[in-house]
């Protein structure tokens, strides 16, 4: 009798164990290009007809994937959303980018496409420029047109760790060393332009330095806590331009060299800038400001106070856990010093949303906001 329920036993675990294996790809879209002509994006996927012989293709840019501000990304969306009928590996994507808000996909900033081999869960980071001519090339001949990676997401997070896929979007630096506090060996080395690498670093890692491949000068400090990123899995994104100032065209508003962390839910956080060297390069500026949400949760009104380091046009997007644009408010021009906007809460359903606070002319910072009623 013995003998007969071991190979039902093990039929039942294997069973149970399909039941929960991942049968799809997820992807999270990250917006990591510096270029002011994509401050804010509006990504269109492409629809393919089932069967093929039926002309239904179709471009779909629904709320979840507009208003996807630099250095902004979504929460993880099943590719399966895109795509009609079974779904086999690799399968290539193909999406358009065009600026926020706009209503098709005639007239676009780029048209990609992108494969995932398995599977999974990925990040799929657009970065480059819209116009090659407009900014200066990358040193190590790196195409730096507008472009879409798909980068698996980081593993090996524990308790006291923090899982990190590094990925460098900036297009005018060579390949890139990444040190974390004062240690002398680098954590991730060699990462070229468009290229990533997977590590983990210790919760209790303060700083985090880039230099240029084998060189042993800083170019770029920053400061982080990262305890509350423990038995976590982030993307930590280097953006913007070395030389900022420098490039032929659009050099006014051209955001320096960052660090942001993205987190698999679609919040973001940009990392404080201590030093940034490099000839020309400039302190980096993603969003001279900071806020904050109280009541938090919040039942019928959450106010969102906002400390700001120098008056610039804010934009505040409100999304679910889905990726969806649930509110969107334009507040102008927003003077230094505290400002405190109110959303109506009564408005939402019950549950967790996230907050991002928009600059115009480049950079965001996401927070979340709970709704109970």
């Amino acid at each position: 009798m013995k003998k007969r329920l071991v190979p039902f036993f093990l039929f039942f675990l294997l069973g149970a164990l399909n039941a929960f294996a991942q049968t799809s790809a997820r992807v999270q879209f990250v917006n990591a290009s510096a270029d002011p002509a994509c401050a804010s994006i509006k990504l269109w996927a492409f629809v393919p007809a089932s069967p093929p012989t039926i002309p239904v293709d179709f471009w779909l840019g629904d709320n979840r994937l507009d208003n996807i501000g630099n250095n902004s990304a979504t929460p993880l969306i099943d590719i399966s959303e895109f795509i009609t009928g079974t779904i086999s590996y690799p399968v290539t994507l193909r999406y358009r980018v065009t600026v926020a808000g706009a209503s098709n996909a005639n007239t676009y900033l780029a048209d990609m496409t992108v494969q995932v081999n398995s599977a999974g869960d990925y990040h799929l980071i657009c970065h480059g420029v819209a116009e090659a001519n407009d900014f200066l090339p990358n040193p190590d001949s790196e195409p730096t047109a507008l472009a879409l990676s798909a980068v698996p997401v980081g593993n090996g997070s524990t308790a006291s760790t923090t899982a990190i896929r590094f990925f460098n979007a900036i297009t005018d630096l060579g390949s890139l060393d990444l040190y974390a506090d004062a240690t002398t060996s680098n954590v991730a080395s060699d990462a070229s332009y468009g290229t990533h690498a997977n590590f983990s670093l210790a919760s209790q890692t303060q700083q985090l330095r880039i230099r240029a491949h084998s060189q042993t000068a800083n170019l770029y400090s920053f400061e982080g806590d990262l305890s509350s990123l423990a038995n976590d899995t982030i993307l930590l994104l280097a953006t913007g331009f070395h030389h900022a100032d420098q490039n032929p065209a659009k050099t006014s508003d051209n955001p320096a060299v960052g660090l942001t962390i993205v987190r698999l839910d679609g919040t973001s956080t940009a990392l404080n800038t201590l030093e940034g060297g490099g000839g020309t390069a400039r302190k980096a500026a993603t969003l001279a400001a900071q806020f904050a949400i109280y009541p938090n949760p919040a039942s019928q009104t959450a106010h969102v106070r906002i400390e700001n380091q120098a008056a610039s046009h804010l934009h505040l997007i409100v999304r679910d856990l889905a990726g969806r644009v649930v509110s969107q408010e334009d507040l102008g021009t927003v003077n230094t010093g505290t400002s405190v906007f109110s959303l109506d809460t009564r408005r939402y359903a019950p549950g967790l949303y996230t907050v991002t606070l928009r600059q115009e002319s480049g950079g965001a910072i996401t927070q979340k906001l709970s709704v109970v009623k």
